[in-house]
């Protein structure tokens, strides 16, 4: 009566697990069976490939968002270098100046006259010819070199064998060492087939405070070259910067702190001033803007592409912003459109820059505004795991484990002997315990 009980708990257990395919009355299993795969193994199959899609598709979006938190930087107006920052200066006649705007220079306009430019002295020796040998004393000479109030003493030692544009060169290159604050370098040309040669002595800086002075030495050096023939004269820049005049050493003029560098490079005539406006550069912020643009529309593209890999709240999170500001953005010539994706008008723009240049910045690059959003959203959803960007995460657990649960079973009814084996044993413990 035992074995009997045991015996039915056995059927028992065996009818809700007893495979679809049926054995004949009293044949052995076949050992070699096995029952036509279900469509269970091609998902099983494809779920390696899945997950290599929703991996590829992850670092397709995090890359895209790299692209916008990049281009979004740069119109954030807490950013050291951010666009809203930039000058430009426009100069109405620039044979007479050269400017230049830095970062954050005052917006605004100067009216500069220039009646001299500074200029650095310059002498020239005789012109000798070159390969005839040189008629100075053999052996070494000197002369004085003084600049600023110092003097540096300049030897030669010369060789009655030397041409002249040999000597020459020797005197170059010991003014040169001296390193005084003057350049020497030696100017060849050719007349009628005939070499000649000079040197040409030029102070290193403008102003006549920076003038120089040949003083003799030992030796007939300086009489023989005759190197003291003045070519250009030392003077100071004179000009004004709205109404007040200035006189310095230097062409380079500072303004605004020297946040504006303007050059001088030639005289103004007739009481007429040359024109320097510094103003905000429009174009740029234009351009950036843009640029920005652009990148969000590649992001939502990147994304839509990926449809069914990535998370919709991805999406959501990534045009909350531009979709809650709608009204606003479109103001200043920035639209969204039907698909999230962003289109911009340069010219509304550029109007509005001109017209409500800070509102339209704090739109745009404040605290509140469009980039330091994207800036913040890209930043978090970067620093998100990978799985938070992937659709139905907590779905594909699920699935993972049911596949696994029916795989189980599946490897259990392809295997006849093992199964049969296990749940004989297990009546027979039954039939122990009972």
């Amino acid at each position: 009566m035992i074995n009997n009980f045991g015996y039915s708990a056995y059927k028992t257990m065996l009818s809700y697990v007893r495979p679809a395919v049926q054995y004949p009355p009293m044949m052995p299993p076949n050992r070699n069976f096995m029952p036509q795969q279900p469509p269970l193994f091609e998902q099983i199959a494809s779920f390696n490939p899945w997950k290599e899609k929703t991996a590829t598709a992850a670092q397709d979006v995090r890359q895209s968002f790299t692209q916008v938190k990049e281009a979004s930087s740069t119109l954030n107006t807490t950013s050291k270098n951010n666009i809203f920052d930039v000058r430009k200066a426009d100069v109405s006649n620039s044979n007479v100046l050269g400017v230049q705007a830095s970062n954050r220079a005052t917006v605004g306009t100067y009216k500069i006259e220039v009646s001299q430019v500074a200029t650095a002295k310059q002498t020239t020796s005789n012109t000798l010819r070159s390969n005839d040998l040189q008629t100075m004393q053999a052996g070494t000479q000197s002369f004085g070199l003084q600049v600023g109030g110092v003097t540096k003493n300049v030897s030669v030692n010369f060789s009655s064998l030397d041409t002249n544009l040999g000597a020459l060169n020797k005197v170059a290159r010991a003014v040169n060492d001296a390193k005084a604050g003057v350049t020497a370098r030696v100017v060849e040309s050719t007349t009628d087939g005939v070499r000649y040669s000079k040197l040409v002595l030029t102070a290193d800086k403008t102003g006549t405070a920076n003038a120089f002075t040949l003083t003799a030495g030992s030796g007939d050096l300086l009489t023989a070259t005759q190197m003291n023939h003045q070519t250009t004269e030392a003077r100071n820049a004179k000009y004004s910067v709205d109404g007040k005049d200035y006189e310095q050493a230097s062409n380079t003029v500072q303004l605004d702190n020297g946040k504006v560098t303007a050059t001088l490079k030639g005289v103004t005539t007739n009481d007429n001033p040359v024109t320097v406006t510094v103003d905000r550069d429009r174009s740029a912020i234009i351009k950036q803007v843009s640029a920005l643009i652009e990148e969000y529309n590649q992001a939502i593209v990147t994304m839509q592409d990926q449809s069914g890999l990535i998370s919709n709240r991805v999406m959501q999170r990534f045009t909350q912003f531009a979709n809650d500001r709608e009204e606003a953005l479109d103001d200043i010539g920035i639209t969204v459109q039907a698909d999230n994706q962003l289109s911009l008008d340069q010219s509304k723009l550029d109007r509005s820059l001109q017209n409500n240049y800070e509102s339209t910045k704090n739109l745009i690059g404040g605290a509140g505004g469009l980039a330091p959003a994207m800036e913040r959203r890209t930043s978090n959803l970067l620093n998100s795991p990978v799985t938070a960007l992937i659709q139905g995460n907590n779905d594909v657990q699920a699935q993972q484990q049911q596949m696994a649960s029916q795989l189980n079973q599946y490897l259990l009814f392809s295997q006849p002997n093992r199964f049969y084996a296990q749940y004989a044993s297990a009546g027979g413990s039954f039939n122990f315990f009972l």
